[in-house]
């Protein structure tokens, strides 16, 4: 009977995966949204809920100068800036009414931001719901407590409540998991075939236009699909908390199981998501009955699990799962932009806009001399900082190196070779933890751990390089989910690796050994990797290797036609990005000596997909924005205040939307194209419009015809001239 209890709970844990999975095909069914958002859903949902049940045993007011801390430079920590209050107590239905009041909101929510985005790629669709993740994430943190907490059972166990039978232990909690998912896959899946609101859903998903042409609104459709799916998200939240804990990453990290459940039963069907949903919940429980799961110093192995039957699934490709993916799956990152309105781009209009002063003639004049002027001037602002000012300013900059060399990683892999990846942090762990070994066991220096460490962080790119020969966009994007998980939860909590978290190590004295006195050398150490690595980078994208890189990404087809070997060039990129990353991991090891998992959360790599796309992510200035912008800029910024504050994931999500709706080339990509030299329509408006006067200012020349070109000018027609990428 010893397996069959296991057996009994993988069936208990797995009918939960299985609710999160329904969610998510319910909502890829209608609206064809691989829903990344579903996760911070269910989690804000069940945070609701035990926060009102008087029954949940923690009754735990929302924190103190806990709120929605949008800061204003130089400004924040004010009253106004935050609330909080006590929830009041409720009984267990009406906090469960609220609860789904709250999670039908953030579905119609989320069902108005995705609307715009109808007709963008599954890519597209799917960054998108990276942001509202964010968002949803922050503004949760910074509303509840963060930390994980134990709450009651929904119903009370005790000796009425816990049954035993030959060896066979249950309790009615247990088999209300297991009725509740039951019920609502029947419930659901009666919904969709006998009632004319779920064939309309249904009609929706295979034809939006030709639905609405026979009467359907599809908006109201839409609405519905997604209230109905965040609102299993809640009820799954809110039954699996009492067996895991009140906490918001591990609830949000059920996502990876939902969509795995979900995968099962191809996105279409909810029988075999139900079905896969208790597959993956029974294999997770025998592994860990298993003698590996006994293995001193193993953590849980349920998310190793999880990556490895969603390698399994998607590598063998089955015909239920394939057969109802739509088209542009194989669409990478090159197909991903979507264009919106009829104006002329956001840069263009700038442009017109600098032309009514002396700005754009003199940005323009010979910018060739002037980005090295400034890019050599704010390198040698950079190296002077450490020594005029405290360690803190050393440890910000180097803090914006890593940053900067997790962005390369990302510009190498997905902005060039078109492989989306959320795993690039989690390579930053792998990084720091094998230079924590290499130097505080091996006592290695750091010019030696540093190319060691990208060597050791091959065959780790190498077990998401291999599923990327036959996945891309959406599928290998969930692939490099689950292996961030997997390495965050289960590899660096293994005692053999945690137990080496240290880059300094004790002397046959007695002493410890430091290999950096001081943050400034770090930095300065740190900066020299990055220079190496950018000075391949910049190499590597003037060569056949880049030109290839960019071919697969725009057409793999047309790529192997022309003779280019997609399964080299694609490793090559993985191993590439992720021992970029790996380095960065390195610097961070020298940076903070004492490792943490929990400074390598999966949250992380969805964190810096967006911000590679805010900047640019096929450009080198975007590695260098990622690192200025989200790393030193917040702390010139800062002002101290009480309590976490979430402003940068919040507002990341937020501008991640707006992004991909308005700009999907990012920051690099504006600055590029607005520095760019004028094409002939231009040369002749600047020579008509404007001539360098004494002092460097313009002067208009003759009267109509100078008003007619600046009126074209700032027209910004894009009929004038193609827009360049």
């Amino acid at each position: 009977m010893y397996y069959v209890n296991f057996v009994f709970i993988g069936i208990v844990v797995g009918s939960v995966y299985a609710l999160f999975g329904l969610g998510l095909t319910v909502v890829y069914k209608a609206t064809r949204v691989p829903n990344f958002a579903q996760g911070a859903i269910g989690t804000t949902v069940a945070f609701v809920f035990y926060k009102l049940w008087a029954g949940s045993g923690i009754r735990l007011a929302l924190r103190e100068h806990s709120g929605f801390y949008f800061q204003i430079p130089f400004l924040g920590g004010h009253s106004w800036a935050r609330f909080s209050f006590q929830p009041p107590a409720l009984p267990a239905w009406a906090a469960f009414v609220v609860a789904m009041l709250v999670a039908a909101a953030l579905g119609l929510i989320v069902s108005r931001i995705m609307r715009p985005f109808s007709r963008a790629t599954t890519v597209s669709l799917m960054i998108v719901s990276f942001g509202i993740f964010t968002v949803l994430l922050g503004l949760a943190y910074n509303t509840f407590s963060g930390y994980q907490t134990q709450v009651h059972s929904l119903i009370p166990i005790d000796k009425t409540t816990t049954h035993t039978f030959h060896g066979f232990f249950f309790n009615n909690e247990q088999l209300m998991i297991i009725a509740v998912t039951l019920a609502l896959t029947v419930a659901v899946a009666a919904f969709f075939r006998r009632t004319h609101l779920g064939v309309a859903i249904r009609a929706v998903a295979d034809d939006r236009q030709v639905s609405q042409l026979l009467g359907i609104k599809a908006d109201t459709v839409s609405n519905v699909s997604w209230v109905l799916g965040s609102m299993l998200a809640g009820i799954a939240g809110i039954l699996i908390t009492p067996l895991i804990g009140l906490d918001l990453l591990t609830l949000s990290n059920l996502i990876v199981l939902g969509f795995v459940a979900s995968l099962f039963g191809g996105f279409r069907s909810l029988i075999g998501t139900l079905g896969g949903g208790l597959v993956l919940g029974v294999i997770e429980q025998l592994v860990i009955a298993s003698p590996i799961g006994k293995l001193s110093g193993l953590p849980p192995l349920q998310d190793a699990v999880a990556f490895v039957v969603i390698v399994a699934l998607l590598m063998l490709r089955p015909k239920w799962i394939f057969s109802g993916i739509r088209v542009d799956e194989e669409s990478g990152v090159g197909g991903a932009a979507v264009t919106f309105g009829g104006q002329a781009p956001a840069e263009d209009r700038f442009r017109a806009w600098l032309r009514k002063g002396p700005a754009l003639w003199l940005i323009l004049q010979d910018w060739k001399t002037a980005r090295w002027v400034l890019g050599l001037g704010g390198m040698a602002a950079v190296m002077v900082i450490p020594i005029f000012t405290t360690g803190y300013w050393s440890t910000v900059l180097a803090t914006g190196i890593i940053f900067t060399l997790v962005g390369l990683s990302l510009v190498i892999l997905t902005g060039w070779a078109g492989q989306v990846s959320l795993a690039q942090y989690a390579f930053v762990g792998v990084g720091a933890y094998t230079a924590a070994i290499l130097s505080g066991t091996a006592h290695l220096p750091f010019w030696l751990v540093v190319p060691l460490t990208v060597l050791i962080s091959v065959p780790f790119s190498l077990l998401i390089g291999i599923p990327s020969l036959r996945l891309r966009g959406f599928f290998l994007a969930l692939v490099t989910l689950a292996f961030a998980v997997a390495v965050d939860t289960d590899l660096f909590l293994a005692n053999a690796v945690e137990t080496h978290n240290s880059v300094q190590w004790i002397t046959h004295g007695g002493t410890t050994h430091r290999p950096f006195s001081y943050t400034s050398e770090v930095f300065y150490m740190g900066l020299a990797v990055a220079l190496a690595c950018f000075f391949v980078a910049y190499n590597l994208r003037r060569s056949r290797t880049a030109r290839a890189f960019l071919a697969l990404r725009d057409s793999e087809p047309t790529a192997i036609v022309f003779g280019i070997n997609p399964t080299a060039y694609k490793l090559l990129a993985f191993c590439i990005g992720g021992g970029v990353a790996a380095a960065a991991g390195a610097v961070f090891a020298y940076l903070y000596v004492n490792m943490d998992p929990t400074s390598f959360l999966f949250i992380y790599g969805v964190a810096f997909i967006g911000y590679g796309i805010l900047t640019g992510i096929a450009e080198l200035l975007g590695a260098v924005l990622v690192g200025f912008l989200f790393a030193v800029l917040p702390q010139i910024l800062a002002t101290p205040v009480n309590g976490v504050n979430q402003t940068i994931p919040i507002l990341t999500g937020a501008l991640l939307v707006i992004t991909i709706y308005s700009y999907p080339s990012g920051q690099a990509g504006f600055l590029k194209r607005l520095v760019r030299p004028d094409d002939e329509t231009e040369q002749i408006l600047t020579a008509t419009e404007f001539s360098p006067a004494v002092g460097g200012a313009p002067t208009a020349l003759s009267g109509n015809g100078g008003g007619e070109a600046h009126a074209a000018g700032a027209d910004g027609s894009p009929g004038q001239r193609e827009r360049g990428r």
